[in-house]
């Protein structure tokens, strides 16, 4: 049977150290940019604030037409590129001109052909 009370050997210094930076970084680090701007890297909010943007769709006589493209996508996630996604998508649904979608603090203007 082990001895309790004989202290600690370099083995189990070194597991209670390594377990001790381990939840430190676990858990310091999203607790640390919970107050930063979002979403961030390594936060627990990773996608809790990512929307789509706001979509468009343009008439050939230059007017724009606010579109909720909610219910065309399942989940909103912040590393999908959806300018790329949603133009296609909606000048095959629509048939608008083209459609202007802004995301990220860019606007983008997609022709549809």
């Amino acid at each position: 049977m082990a001895n309790l009370t004989a202290g600690w050997t370099l083995r189990s210094a070194t597991a209670a150290l390594t377990c001790t930076a381990a939840a430190i970084l676990i858990l310091g680090i999203p607790f640390a940019l919970l107050w930063g701007p979002r979403p961030r890297r390594f936060g627990w909010h990773m996608y809790t604030s990512v929307t789509v943007g706001r979509v468009w769709t343009e008439a050939p006589d230059g007017s724009l037409t606010a579109v909720d493209v909610r219910p065309m996508v399942a989940t909103v996630r912040g590393d999908t590129d959806w300018p790329r996604l949603l133009g296609p998508a909606l000048c095959r649904r629509r048939q608008p001109a083209a459609v202007v979608v802004e995301w990220r603090g860019r606007k983008e203007r997609i022709p549809c052909r």
